[in-house]
């Protein structure tokens, strides 16, 4: 009985697919872009963005400062990080470990461009947190770093951070995590290079 109620589902469902994946090709053809529509196709395709983001694939030794607040001294720290292209070059996932304060972390960050929408994007997860933190931003300077804006709801409400990725050369790059106090100044930062 399961299984015949399956099919029926199925069989309801695919010709909605087809039909939605037929209408992106004629909408494209439409535009004059065959295979798909301008959206679909910007879109589905990595560009420089994407190629600029998957060079930083590889492994790397981190030293972080965390800085509590202006003109207080740092507190430093080492760590490591990998970077892996995921999705056939589409997203790079930052795979980071470390210590805080004597504390051990790990730390994983989802970067992507969005072609159609010409952003940035990022999810950022700690272990010392349950939250995910959600980014985008744009390149001030044509590609040699990326800021980005966002945050996560705590039960305060939304915390809000900056995060600038920094392009050095093939094998570095930097990241400063900046947490934005409730009257817009900045807060505390993380400098990993």
């Amino acid at each position: 009985m399961e299984r015949a109620a399956m099919r029926q589902r199925l069989f309801k469902i695919v010709p909605i697919v087809g039909a939605f994946a037929l209408g992106a090709v004629i909408a494209g053809m439409a535009a004059g872009q065959p295979g798909g529509g301008g959206g679909v196709r910007t879109q589905s395709t990595p560009g420089a963005q994407h190629e600029a983001l998957t060079k930083l694939a590889g492994e790397y030794t981190t030293a972080s400062k965390l800085i509590l607040s202006e003109g207080a001294d740092p507190f430093e720290s080492d760590g490591t990080a990998k970077v892996s292209a995921i999705l056939e070059g589409r997203f790079i996932v930052i795979e980071e470990a470390g210590e805080t304060l004597g504390v051990p972390f790990k730390c994983q960050r989802f970067f992507g461009y969005n072609s159609a929408t010409g952003k940035y994007e990022a999810v950022t997860m700690f272990t010392s947190s349950t939250a995910m933190t959600t980014l985008s931003g744009k390149s001030p300077d044509g590609g040699k770093s990326v800021r980005l804006e966002g945050g996560f709801e705590d039960e305060d409400g939304k915390t809000k951070y900056t995060v600038e990725l920094t392009f050095g050369d093939a094998s570095s790059f930097g990241i400063v995590q900046i947490s934005m106090n409730a009257d817009g100044t900045p807060g505390a930062r993380v400098e990993t290079m």
